[in-house]
C-alpha cells in the first residue's frame, strides 16, 4: 500500500492512500501533483494471506518541477511587495510579529527585510525559494544587526537550509569564507533558537558582506531562511538583511504532467 501526503509526519489513512496491491520494487505515481510542492510518501508490506498491514513509518519526499536552468539568482528585495523573484515566504514562528519591508537601512538601493527585536518571547523567518545547488554554488548576502547584550547572545538570528522539504538545519560553519556568526543562543531566557550558532550583539550601521560555500549541498534541492529569534525580555534594535545572490545554482522551470516514480522499494 502506498500512501502520500503534502505534510510531514502523517498519519496513513484511507484518505491518503493511493494504491494499493502493488507488487514489485517501483511505483509511478500518476495522481495529479502541483510543482514544487513537496510530497511525503509511505510504502507499507501488506501479507497477502490475511490483509496484515505493517506500520512502517519511514517518509520520502519529493518536489515535481520543471528543466532546472544553471545560473546566477540576484534578489535586491526593491520589487512591488519586496521580492524581484518568485516564491520567498516570510512569517512568523512564534509571536504576531513578522519580518517587514523596511527602508530604514539597505545595501541596494532602498529596501531590505527588517525582524525587529522584541522583549518576549517570539521568532520568525525570512525564505528562499527552492534552489538546485551545484557543485561550485555560492551565497552572499549582507546584513546589519544589533541583538540584546554586548557579551551574551540572549537574542540573534541563525542561517538555516532545508533539501527537499526536510528538517530545518543550522548552516555548518565550515561553510563559511566571509562573515561567520558571532556566537551561540544563550539557553536560559527560552530563546526559541537557543542552542543555535548564530549572529549576536552586534551594531547597526553599514551592512556587511556574508558568504558561503554551498558545495556540501551538491545536486539537493534547497531552501535558505534567516532565522531570528528573541528571548523573554529586553531588545535592541533587530536584523536588517539585503543584496541576495547565489552563483551557479540551478533554478527550476515550470512542471509539465509526469508521473513521480518511487524506485527501490523494498517490502517483507
Amino acid at each position: 500500500n502506498v500512501y502520500r501526503s503534502t505534510t510531514a509526519n502523517f498519519t496513513p489513512t484511507v484518505v491518503n492512500q493511493i494504491a494499493t496491491g502493488v507488487s514489485g520494487t517501483s511505483y509511478s505515481d500518476t495522481s495529479p501533483i502541483t510543482g514544487g510542492t513537496t510530497y511525503y510518501y509511505e510504502v507499507h508490506a501488506v501479507d497477502s494471506s490475511n490483509s496484515a498491514e505493517e506500520g512502517n513509518v519511514v517518509e520520502k519526499s519529493a518536489a515535481p518541477t520543471g528543466p532546472v536552468a544553471v545560473g546566477s539568482f540576484t534578489e535586491t528585495f526593491e520589487a512591488v511587495g519586496g521580492f524581484d523573484n518568485a516564491g520567498w515566504t516570510h512569517s512568523p514562528v512564534s509571536g504576531a510579529t513578522d519580518w517587514a519591508w523596511s527602508t530604514a537601512q539597505s545595501q541596494t538601493p532602498t529596501h531590505s527585510w527588517f525582524s525587529d527585536s522584541l522583549p518576549s518571547v517570539s521568532d520568525r523567518v525570512l525564505v528562499t525559494p527552492d534552489l538546485v545547488i551545484q557543485p561550485t554554488t555560492t551565497l552572499s548576502f549582507f546584513h546589519t544587526f544589533a541583538f540584546e547584550s554586548a557579551t551574551t547572545c540572549f537574542d540573534g538570528g541563525t542561517l538555516e537550509t532545508s533539501s527537499s522539504g526536510g528538517p530545518w538545519t543550522v548552516m555548518p560553519d565550515a561553510n563559511f569564507t566571509a562573515g561567520l556568526f558571532t556566537g551561540t543562543v544563550s539557553s536560559s531566557f527560552s530563546n526559541p533558537i537557543a542552542g543555535k550558532r548564530a549572529w549576536c550583539n552586534g551594531t547597526i550601521g553599514a551592512m556587511t558582506a556574508v558568504n558561503v560555500d554551498l558545495a556540501s549541498f551538491n545536486g539537493q534541492t534547497l531552501k535558505i531562511r534567516w532565522h531570528a529569534g528573541d528571548d523573554s525580555s529586553a531588545e535592541v534594535t533587530g536584523w536588517f538583511v539585503d543584496s541576495v545572490s547565489m552563483t551557479n545554482v540551478g533554478s527550476a522551470g515550470a512542471c509539465t504532467p509526469s508521473p513521480v516514480e518511487l524506485l527501490g522499494v523494498e517490502v517483507e
